[in-house]
């Protein structure tokens, strides 16, 4: 099939000191005939010959006018027309009409197969992350106008709106979750039609910048495969700026006695209410100089101040979801009794093939069935999963406090309209810093009533007790 080629036509009527105007024409082939044409009429309408496109009167075919009109026209024909199409202007020499719409016949005009298949290419069309915005919508327009040209005349009832063609664009954006926020308000343009919406999105692409700074946006929600980096951000210890825990292998990690564990309590309490412990402190390590890995039992000997952290903010963080049915994670690594599954997860988006299934280990609780997907953009935590698992999520202030028996084990903090937290970091959360007018029952995280009655029968202590005011 011949390639289409631009040709270069001298505008003899200019009047310009100058070489005068030239008009660019590509060459007809049996695939460009919305493009050639239009090109071909804007050249015919600037010399003033738009009459040779309708069929000329009796009168006009031998009119010496016309007539050199006509010549000139099937001679520019000869020029941009591909070779194979040249048999069909010697079927019709001596009239550039009946030229023109055997050529537009041969081209597919009015064809309702070219019709079809540009109106499939138009819905099909698919933006997809991290590339051009600007190339999108480029694309877009190419073949509406086309499908607009090729329909003009058409009899078939085929015409799409502007309102219509602005609705298969809005969907040719739903695979980037970036935009979703911008795809809800463009059904709110007025008026809304192609153009519109069109302009609305390329401001958008004027607020993210080049392509390359897309790509970079789109790299960084995929899982990067590199060591975990040591807590930093809000879980930094005092001192020598590690966690103090108990190591493995040593008569310490039996668990404590409570009454030792309570003596560090009373100690943290007196440093709180003497001032000497500022805001910022995140966590009260245990006084002996044993570094190792934090032990479960340790868990109220810590208080800590939940501060977010601006570095790998999308490494080893988990949304909480309430409309996941199962919890979805995207890094094999998070889970264990690993399963080799084959499934599919319907999303507003496209489906997420599953891999695998197995148990995510969320604050020592032990969550199954959690699916892994390999593309999944982020790692997902199922409410409903959560509530089964006999955990009590709970809306306080600006966060979700994920609660078991009354105490807080995990905290989702607001980012935008989302809900999110980090996967590995045992903590018990606090909410705002003690004060002295708060008692116990605070900073002992609602303490069993074993537990109480052990606290009550070592101290010796007597009186009546009520429940605290501040439980919650």
């Amino acid at each position: 099939m011949s390639q289409g080629r631009d040709i270069i036509i001298p505008d003899k009527d200019s009047s310009s000191d100058e070489e005068g105007f030239k008009s660019k024409i590509i060459t007809l082939t049996r695939n460009n005939w919305v493009q050639w044409s239009c090109q071909l009429e804007n050249y015919l309408v600037g010399r003033g010959q738009e009459g040779l496109l309708n069929p000329p009167s009796e009168v006009e075919k031998i009119s010496p006018k016309y007539k050199k009109k006509n010549s000139g026209a099937l001679s520019l024909l000869w020029t941009c027309v591909s070779p194979d199409l040249h048999g069909v202007l010697l079927a019709n020499k001596g009239s550039f009409y009946h030229s023109w719409e055997a050529l537009g016949k041969t081209c597919g005009k009015n064809s309702l197969v070219i019709m079809c298949d540009t109106l499939f290419k138009l819905m099909s069309l698919q933006y997809h992350p991290g590339t051009s915005l600007e190339k999108h919508i480029d694309s877009f327009q190419r073949i509406y106008a086309s499908y607009e040209s090729i329909t003009h005349n058409s009899s078939n009832q085929m015409e799409i709106s502007s309102t219509i063609a602005a609705a298969f664009f809005i969907r040719s954006l739903n695979q980037d979750r970036d935009l979703s926020g911008l795809v809800q308000t463009l059904y709110d343009i007025t008026p809304f039609d192609l153009n519109t919406v069109m302009n609305r999105v390329a401001v958008e692409h004027c607020r993210r910048g080049s392509p390359v700074d897309q790509a970079l946006l789109a790299d960084k929600s995929k899982p990067q495969e590199q060591p975990k980096p040591p807590n930093r951000g809000g879980f930094r210890g005092r001192g020598r700026g590690a966690f103090r825990g108990r190591r493995k292998g040593k008569e310490s990690s039996k668990e404590e006695d409570p009454l030792k564990r309570l003596e560090k309590l009373e100690k943290a309490l007196a440093r709180l209410q003497a001032g000497t412990t500022s805001s910022n402190v995140n966590t009260v390590s245990e006084e002996n100089n044993e570094s190792g890995e934090f032990h479960q039992s340790d868990s109220d000997a810590y208080i800590i101040e939940h501060i977010l952290s601006t570095e790998s903010w999308d490494q080893d963080m988990i949304y909480l979801d309430s409309g996941a049915g199962k919890s979805v994670v995207n890094d094999v690594r998070y889970l264990t009794n690993i399963v080799k599954v084959n499934k599919q997860v319907n999303t507003f988006s496209e489906p997420v093939k599953i891999t695998h299934e197995g148990t995510l280990v969320f604050k020592g609780i032990h969550i199954s069935p959690v699916y892994f997907a390999p593309k999944g953009p982020v790692n997902l935590l199922s409410v409903s999963q959560l509530v089964d698992h006999g955990c009590k999520p709970m809306y306080k202030g600006e966060s979700f406090m994920i609660m078991i028996k009354n105490r807080v084990i995990a905290e989702f903090v607001r980012s935008g309209n989302l809900f999110v937290t980090r996967l590995h970091q045992p903590s018990i959360y606090s909410t705002e810093i003690l004060g002295s007018n708060k008692d116990w029952h605070n900073i002992l995280g609602h303490p069993s009533d074993s537990y109480i009655k052990h606290l009550i029968q070592s101290k010796k202590l007597s009186g009546s007790f009520t429940s605290s005011k501040y439980c919650q």
